[in-house]
């Protein structure tokens, strides 16, 4: 896949735990824990600017577009 693409792709695990018991990754600050990863890292990106939406679609186009020829599709629909 490419390379531009597959860093979006890719689980940021800062804000999980690993559970033993189940052998999986689980939200942390989730139910009983009080873990406060979460919630600094949607304050940090609250404070982002705004980006306009035909930016974001533009992008959101872009990231199809790029998967759907990763897929072999060669026409547009």
């Amino acid at each position: 896949m490419n390379e531009y693409v597959v860093n979006y792709l890719k689980k940021d695990i800062e804000g999980y735990y690993f559970d033993k018991r189940n052998n999986e990754y689980k939200l942390k600050g989730v139910c009983c824990s009080f873990d406060r990863t979460r919630k600094d890292k949607a304050l940090k990106q609250a404070k982002l600017e705004p980006v306009s939406f035909v930016k974001v679609y533009s992008y959101v186009n872009e990231f199809l577009e790029l998967v759907r020829e990763e897929n072999g599709f060669t026409e547009r629909i």
